[in-house]
C-alpha cells in the first residue's frame, strides 16, 4: 500500500513541478506583435504541451506582446484579454476560448431596410462575418474588443462602439450620398471577388453613379445581366437567359423565395422586375450552395426593398416603354414598413414603329405591381409579406393574342432563437398562366394553360464561430401543372373540337447541410450535401409504347391508371457539392468548386427561341430528371488597392437526359408529348475573363467568354439519329462573347456610357436541298444546328444629366438619354426562305431583323 501512495505522490509532485517549469520556461525573445495561429505553432516547435481546439479560438487575431522576453506564464496572462483562459491539467495547459458573442443586425440608418452582405470587423481585420439574406450577423469577438469596423458598398464606413455587456447590437449605416440610384454590378466590399468563397457569383445592386445604356432608358437587371461572362440571350428579343451552355429553364429564379417561371416583358427586352422595388440581385452561374437547387445552371435571387421604416418616400420615372411609381413609408415608426410599386407600358407599343421593315404588326403591353410589408416585433422575431402581379398581352395583325402573367406571394418569418442561431421560415406561392385566342381561322379555338406550386422552406444558420459556421435546412414544394386546355370560340362557326389535358401534381422535396470552414488563415471551405426528389402523383393516365423511343411510328399498346393520389413516378438524388477558396495572397486567390444538380421540371419548346406560351412539365419516365456536374476553378486578383478587379476561370459541365425534338414536333396542346421527344446528353465548357475598373470618374468592364455548348442523342437506336449520333452545337451555343462597357461621370450633373457587344452568331439548320412534291417546293435538311447566322454586333450611348435646380428641395429628377443600335446594324434574327417573286421555282432567303436603325430615347426619373 505505501508503494501506491508513494507512486501516486511522486506523479502529483511530478505535475505541480513540470507545471511550474512550464510557467517559468522562457519562449519568446523581442516578439511585439504576432498571429495566435504562429504563437500556438512556436509553442508546439518547443514541445509545450499545449492542447486547443483551432475552430474554438481566433487563430488569425493578431495578439500584441511586449518587445522583450516573455515566459509562459506572462504569455498566458497575456491572451486571457483576448478572451482566451488556459488551466493546466495533467501536465497540458488546455485553452479555451471565453470571448463575447454580438449579434444582430445591420440596416440603411436613413430607411431602415437591411443589408445583406454587410461586413463587420475587428479593427486589427483578425475577426470578421458578413450579413446573411436577412441582414443579420453574429460574431464572437474578445471580452476586452470595444470597437467594431462595418463596411457596406455605397455606404459610410462605419466605426462603432460595443455596448458593454450586451450580446445584440443592431448597426444602421449612413448612405455616402443621396443621387439617383441606377443598376450596375459590383462586389459587397471592394475584395470581395478575391474573399468570397462562392466563385463565379455576381450581385447586381442599386449604387449611385449613373445609367448604362438601357433599351429604350428602361433601367433593367437582366438586362445587365447579359453583359456579364457566360450569361447570353438568343436573340434581342429571346425570352430568358442562357448561363454556361444551359437553357432558358434551367435557371432557378426567385423573387424573394417565390419561383418566377417567366421572367420578361415585351418580347423578351424587358424584364418583369420593376426596379425600383428591387433591393438586390444575386446570380450564382458556378458553385450553388446546398440551402438552393432545383435547377441545373444557375440560380438568380431577386430581393425586393422593404420600404422605410422612417418616412414616408416616393420614386418613379417615365419613358417610351413604360411609366412606373413607387411608395414607402412607416407603418409604425421603426416596426413596420410599407413599400408598394406599380407600372405600366404606354404608347401601345409595336415592333413596326421601332423597325420600319418588320415583316408582322404586333402590339404588346403590360403591368405589373409589387408590394411588401415588413413588421419587426423585437430584436428576435421580424415578419415579412411580399407579392408580385405582372401581366402581358400581345395581338398581330390578325387578331391573335396572347396573354401571360406570373402571380408570387411570399410570407417569411425571421427568427433568432439564439445570439448565434438564426432561422428563416418562409411560404410561398407562385402562379404563371397564359391563354391563346384565334378568332380568325376556320378553326378558331381560345386556348390556355397554367402551373402554380406552393413551397414551404425552413433554413437554420448556426455562426459556431467566425471561422465556423452550419446551415441546414428542407423544402417541400407541391406542384400541379394544366398542360392546355383548348376550347372552340363561342360563335358556333369554328370546327375545334373541345380538348383537355391531364392535370399533373407532384411533391419535390429537399434537405441539406453545409459547413463553411476555415482550414488555416488562408484556405477556406464550403461543402455540404443537398438530397432531393420528387413523387408524381394521380390521378393520371400514362400511356405505354410497343417501340418507343426508337421509332417515329410507335404505337401506344396500353393506358395505364392512377387514381386519387396514388404514386405514378419516384425520382431521387444525393447532390454533393463543395468550395475550396486559397487566399494566396491579400489580393490574389484560387478557387475550386464541384456542384451536382437534379432539376425537376423541364420547360417544353419545339422552337429554338421559347416562347411564353411553351408548357412545363414534371420529370416523368418518358423524360427523366435533368442532372448536371459542374466544375470549374478561377484566379481572382485586384490591383491598385482594389480599384481593379479582374478573374480568369474555365469550367467544364456535362448535363443527362436533355431533351430535344424530333423533326417537325408539334407540341401545342399534344396530349401524348412523349412521341416528340428524344432524349440527349450534353456538354458546355468554356473560359471567361472579367477585368472590372470600380473607382474614379472612369468606370466600367471588358468581359469575354470562349465556350461550346453541345449535345448528342444518348439511344443511337432512335430513328432518325440526329447528326448520325456524334455531338452538335446547342442552340445556344455561341463560341465568343465579348462585352464592353465604360463610364464617365466627370461631375455630379452629367454621366456618360456606352456599351458593346459582340457575339458569335447562333446555330441554326439551313436546308442542303428541295424537291418538289405535286408542284410545291419542299425543302432537304441533313444535320441539325451546322449553320449560323451572322455575327451579332451592337453599340449603345446614353447620356444623364441631373439638374441643378430641382422642383423642390425634397424632389430630385433626371434625364436620361440613349441611343440604342448607334450605327444602325441590322442583325440577324432569323432567316426566311420564300419562293422568289420573279421566279417561283427559285428560293430566296430574307434575312430578318428586328431592329434595323438606330432607336433614340428619352426618359425622365425621379425621387422625393
Amino acid at each position: 500500500m505505501k508503494r501506491y501512495f508513494s507512486l501516486l505522490f511522486f506523479s502529483l509532485f511530478y505535475c505541480i513541478a513540470h507545471s511550474q517549469n512550464l510557467q517559468q520556461k522562457l519562449i519568446f525573445a523581442n516578439a511585439e506583435g504576432l498571429e495566435l495561429s504562429f504563437i500556438l505553432t512556436r509553442l508546439q516547435q518547443q514541445d509545450i504541451p499545449i492542447v486547443y481546439s483551432s475552430g474554438m479560438l481566433p487563430m488569425s487575431m493578431e495578439i500584441d506582446l511586449p518587445a522583450t522576453d516573455i515566459s509562459l506564464r506572462d504569455l498566458l496572462r497575456t491572451l486571457t484579454k483576448y478572451g482566451i483562459d488556459s488551466d493546466t491539467k495533467g501536465g497540458n495547459v488546455l485553452l479555451t476560448y471565453q470571448g463575447r458573442l454580438v449579434s444582430g443586425y445591420i440596416r440603411d440608418a436613413e430607411s431602415g431596410e437591411v443589408l445583406i452582405g454587410a461586413v463587420i470587423y475587428t479593427s486589427d481585420f483578425s475577426l470578421g462575418t458578413a450579413t446573411n439574406q436577412s441582414g443579420y450577423y453574429a460574431l464572437k469577438v474578445p471580452k476586452s474588443q470595444i470597437e467594431l469596423t462595418v463596411k457596406y458598398v455605397g455606404y459610410q464606413a462605419t466605426r462603432i462602439d460595443l455596448i458593454p455587456d450586451s450580446q445584440t447590437q443592431d448597426i444602421g449605416l449612413q448612405p455616402e450620398n443621396k443621387q439617383l440610384k441606377s443598376l450596375t454590378v459590383s462586389s459587397l466590399a471592394s475584395d470581395v471577388n478575391v474573399k468570397n468563397i462562392i466563385p463565379s457569383s455576381h450581385r447586381l445592386y442599386y449604387d449611385k453613379k449613373g445609367d448604362i445604356p438601357y433599351f429604350l432608358g428602361e433601367v433593367d437587371v437582366l438586362q445587365e445581366a447579359i453583359m456579364l461572362p457566360g450569361i447570353r440571350t438568343l436573340g434581342e428579343d429571346a425570352s430568358g437567359l442562357n448561363v454556361r451552355g444551359g437553357g432558358v429553364d434551367q435557371n432557378l429564379i426567385l423573387l424573394d423565395e417565390a419561383m418566377i417561371f417567366n421572367p420578361n416583358h415585351f418580347f423578351g427586352l424587358i424584364s418583369v422586375f420593376n426596379p425600383e422595388a428591387v433591393r438586390q440581385v444575386t446570380l450564382m452561374k458556378g458553385y450553388i450552395p446546398p440551402n438552393l437547387g432545383g435547377r441545373a445552371s444557375s440560380v438568380i435571387h431577386v430581393q425586393q426593398r422593404e420600404g422605410s421604416y422612417e418616412a414616408f418616400k416616393g420614386a418613379g420615372g417615365i419613358g417610351l416603354i413604360s411609366g412606373r411609381l413607387i411608395l414607402e413609408g412607416p407603418l409604425i415608426k421603426d416596426k413596420a414598413s410599407f413599400l408598394v410599386s406599380g407600372r405600366q407600358s404606354i404608347l401601345g407599343l409595336t415592333t413596326d414603329r421601332l423597325e420600319r421593315n418588320a415583316l408582322q404588326r404586333t402590339t404588346s403591353s403590360f403591368q405589373d405591381f409589387n408590394f411588401k410589408v415588413n413588421y419587426q416585433q423585437n430584436d428576435k422575431n421580424t415578419y415579412y409579406l411580399s407579392g408580385y402581379i405582372g401581366n402581358d398581352r400581345n395581338k398581330n395583325i390578325l387578331d391573335q393574342s396572347r396573354r401571360w402573367g406570373n402571380n408570387t406571394l411570399t410570407f417569411r418569418w425571421n427568427h433568432a432563437w439564439k445570439a448565434d442561431v438564426f432561422s428563416n421560415t418562409s411560404i410561398s406561392y407562385s402562379d404563371y398562366n397564359y391563354r391563346i385566342i384565334d378568332p380568325v381561322e376556320a378553326a378558331s379555338f381560345v386556348g390556355r394553360s397554367n402551373i402554380s406550386n406552393i413551397s414551404i422552406k425552413h433554413d437554420i444558420n448556426w455562426f459556431k464561430s467566425d471561422r465556423s459556421q452550419f446551415d441546414f435546412g428542407f423544402q417541400y414544394l407541391f406542384h400541379v401543372l394544366e398542360p392546355g386546355e383548348r376550347l372552340p370560340i363561342e360563335d358556333g362557326n369554328s370546327s375545334t373540337n373541345p380538348l383537355t389535358l391531364d392535370n399533373e401534381h407532384g411533391i419535390e422535396f429537399a434537405g441539406y447541410f453545409s459547413h463553411q470552414l476555415a482550414l488555416r488563415k488562408n484556405v477556406f471551405v464550403n461543402y455540404g450535401l443537398r438530397y432531393t426528389g420528387l413523387a408524381t402523383l394521380g390521378p393520371a393516365a400514362v400511356v405505354t409504347y410497343q417501340d418507343l423511343p426508337t421509332s417515329t411510328t410507335s404505337e401506344p399498346i396500353d393506358t395505364i391508371q392512377y387514381t386519387g393520389r396514388s404514386l405514378v413516378d419516384f425520382f431521387n438524388g444525393i447532390e454533393p457539392r463543395v468550395s475550396l477558396n486559397w487566399l494566396i495572397k491579400k489580393n490574389q486567390s484560387m478557387k475550386l468548386s464541384y456542384t451536382r444538380s437534379n432539376q425537376y421540371l423541364q420547360l417544353y419548346s419545339a422552337t429554338a427561341i421559347p416562347s411564353p406560351t411553351d408548357i412545363w412539365k414534371l420529370a416523368n419516365r418518358f423524360a427523366p430528371p435533368i442532372q448536371s456536374d459542374h466544375l470549374s476553378l478561377g484566379y481572382y486578383i485586384n490591383f491598385l488597392e482594389n480599384q481593379w478587379t479582374s478573374n480568369l476561370e474555365v469550367y467544364v459541365k456535362s448535363l443527362d437526359n436533355l431533351i430535344d425534338y424530333r423533326d417537325g414536333a408539334d407540341l401545342l396542346f399534344n396530349p401524348t408529348p412523349e412521341t416528340e421527344l428524344i432524349l440527349t446528353e450534353g456538354r458546355a465548357y468554356g473560359t471567361e475573363f472579367f477585368l472590372a475598373k470600380n473607382s474614379g470618374s472612369w468606370t466600367g468592364w471588358f468581359s469575354y467568354t470562349l465556350s461550346r455548348s453541345e449535345r448528342r442523342v444518348k439511344d443511337t437506336r432512335v430513328s432518325p439519329v440526329l447528326n448520325d449520333g456524334t455531338y452538335y452545337p446547342d442552340n445556344q451555343d455561341k463560341t465568343h462573347d465579348l462585352n464592353v462597357l465604360t463610364k464617365f461621370q466627370p461631375n455630379s450633373k452629367w454621366n456618360f456610357s456606352a456599351s458593346f457587344f459582340f457575339q458569335t452568331g447562333r446555330p441554326i439548320t439551313l436546308p442542303d436541298g428541295r424537291y418538289q412534291i405535286n408542284g410545291q417546293i419542299v425543302p432537304y435538311f441533313s444535320n441539325r444546328n451546322q449553320d449560323r447566322l451572322s455575327n451579332y454586333h451592337r453599340l449603345d450611348l446614353a447620356t444623364k444629366w441631373t439638374p441643378k435646380a430641382q422642383i423642390s428641395k425634397r424632389w430630385k429628377g433626371a434625364w436620361t438619354a440613349t441611343i440604342y443600335n448607334v450605327y444602325a446594324r441590322k442583325n440577324a434574327y432569323t432567316y426566311l426562305f420564300r419562293p422568289s417573286e420573279n421566279d417561283p421555282l427559285t428560293t430566296e432567303v430574307v434575312k430578318y431583323s428586328i431592329f434595323g436603325s438606330a432607336i433614340p430615347s428619352i426618359s425622365y426619373s425621379f425621387e422625393f
